[in-house]
């Protein structure tokens, strides 16, 4: 039985056992939660001139969310509530909970349909719907309706893109504290994904080290995850890491852009070289298709599995090859190009290999995606296959010869 209120509790002032039902009516009654969102005119001078140049509802959410941002920091601790949010905006520090609640409060004032969502972080498992005994709720954020839309928005955390939340937020369906009609469960993931675009070049010269350039493009979690990281540790520590994640390829001068746009790509370029294959003979060449990190081995090598595959969102790998051959040689093979997929389009493989007319110029198109984020022990067998057929594919050769 829950009879005591806790600071940490979800379950407020009431005695338990409760439903859900009574913990929504609770927490819209709590002074370090729903009361400080519904009584608070918070800022509503600042947020006047935040919003005069907004042309439409989108555009006066995002004002509103990125004055909150921009000006709060947080201080690392998670939490659902809020104390005295005068004193978090003097402070211009707080908790999750301090940041989000000031933001939902920032909202209510300039007039927004806003509401708290409690969410159990994806270090355990979501909430139960039917027994809030079990819910591991840790963490708020600021949803916002219009219409028969919604978003989601966590000022607390500066490196994502708005209307988007953090990887580890990603977990099931989060609870809506509300009193309107709104729904009382509301899907965490929408937009957010793994996404990365490669565009590779490389000057390929017979018994030497070809010379190559990457551009990767990162989008949503994979764009937060360098964003983070570069802010955290330092950009002595991305370079030192990039290094790391690919050992064989020698790259060099790594550099990006879009640190702080983060509504746009995190984009690297670099440099690196590509050693002559082994396979060469006095008259054949062979080199890789994909000459820069393709899928060396299948990330789902036992043979079955027990457990589900989160993924914990969609994934999209896209690499584009432009491979630059020397007077002198001609293609006598390439891989063929195949397509994967199923019929529910869980998941697709695009593979394709093309010669110029005057095969001065391959290219070569991979585009993977992973179009659930969850997948059953059942359907292990199927990821296997497709992974299996990834990995085959990007380690296939080109054959050149002397002409």
């Amino acid at each position: 039985m829950y009879r005591a209120y806790t600071q940490n509790s979800v379950w407020g002032y009431s005695e338990g056992p409760l439903t859900w039902d009574d913990i929504s009516n609770n927490l819209n009654k709590h002074p370090q939660l729903g009361r400080l969102i519904n009584k608070s005119n918070i800022l509503k001078a600042a947020l006047t001139v935040a919003v005069e140049d907004s042309r439409n509802f989108e555009d006066s959410l995002r004002s509103v969310y990125e004055f909150v941002r921009k000006n709060l920091k947080c201080d690392g601790h998670m939490s659902i509530y809020a104390s005295d949010l005068d004193e978090i905006w003097t402070k211009k520090t707080g908790t999750t909970g301090d940041i989000n609640i000031l933001l939902l409060a920032a909202l209510h004032t300039a007039g927004f349909d806003c509401h708290p969502l409690l969410l159990a972080t994806n270090r355990g498992a979501p909430p139960s719907k039917t027994d809030p005994r079990r819910n591991g709720i840790n963490f708020l954020v600021a949803a916002v309706f219009k219409d028969t839309s919604y978003y989601l928005l966590d000022a607390s955390d500066r490196d994502i893109a708005f209307n988007t939340l953090p990887f580890f937020c990603l977990n099931g369906d989060g609870f809506l504290v509300s009193n309107h009609t709104h729904k009382q469960w509301i899907p965490l993931l929408r937009n957010e994904r793994y996404e990365t675009k490669t565009e590779v070049t490389l000057d390929w010269l017979p018994n030497t080290a070809a010379k190559g350039n990457v551009v990767i493009k990162s989008y949503s979690l994979d764009a937060n995850g360098f964003r983070r990281s570069i802010k955290d540790n330092g950009e002595e520590e991305y370079v030192k890491s990039r290094m790391d994640d690919f050992p064989n390829y020698n790259i060099s001068d790594p550099s990006y852009t879009g640190l702080t746009e983060t509504d746009s790509a995190f984009v690297e370029n670099f440099t690196y070289t590509l050693k002559a294959n082994e396979y060469n003979t006095n008259e054949s060449y062979f080199l890789p298709v994909m000459p820069f990190a393709p899928f060396k081995e299948n990330p789902f090598d036992a043979i079955k599995r027990d457990f589900r595959i989160d993924f914990i969102a969609p994934m999209i790998r896209k690499t584009d090859v432009t491979i630059n051959i020397p007077e002198g040689l001609g293609v006598v093979h390439l891989p063929e190009s195949i397509t994967v997929d199923n019929l529910n389009n869980d998941f697709a493989f695009d593979f394709s290999v093309e010669e110029s007319p005057d095969q001065k110029v391959i290219t070569i198109h991979s585009d993977i995606r992973i179009n659930r984020y969850s997948y059953s022990q059942e359907e292990y067998g199927i990821l296997r296959q497709f992974f299996t057929e990834i990995v085959k594919m990007q380690n296939s050769l080109i054959e050149l010869k002397k002409l």
